[in-house]
């Protein structure tokens, strides 16, 4: 029993110090992807540079209304699309509904997304460049 337990209390600290240096290591190799935040609302400035919102969305948007996603990378991107991925928040979980491309001229670290959803729900959105998430925004969409 106790060589049981020696054993076990050495190949935990072991682990925990490998699973810390593979993390490191990927780190190192840039295979965390560049990360970013974003940010819903009903008007963006398009003629300025970094694109900022100016009315943001505070609440439910109605269906049948345009809204904008503005993606902020932090890292300027080459990528020349992003993958945006809709899903339905059901009671249940997360249901696929759409998949679009959005182009974007490289390099950029600033993307604004134009959407118009003609349902009601929940809905999450997710946000891929080079085939890594970056983040994800969600957003409830009411009938007037």
């Amino acid at each position: 029993m106790t060589t049981r337990g020696r054993r076990a209390s050495v190949a935990l600290p072991l682990a925990t110090t490998l699973l810390l240096a593979m993390a490191l290591l990927l780190a190192g190799c840039g295979l965390g992807g560049p990360g970013g935040n974003a940010t819903l609302g009903l008007a963006v400035d398009l003629d300025d540079p970094d694109k900022p919102i100016l009315v943001p969305v505070t609440g439910p948007i109605f269906v049948d209304q345009e809204f904008f996603v503005r993606l902020e990378v932090n890292e300027v991107q080459k990528a020349d699309h992003i993958f945006v991925r809709i899903l339905n928040q059901t009671g249940q979980g997360l249901r696929g509904i759409d998949e679009l491309t959005q182009p974007v001229e490289p390099p950029w670290n600033v993307a604004i997304i134009p959407l118009t959803f003609i349902e009601r729900g929940r809905w999450s959105i997710s946000l891929i460049v080079n085939t890594r998430k970056i983040t994800d925004v969600e957003l409830e969409t009411v009938r007037r």
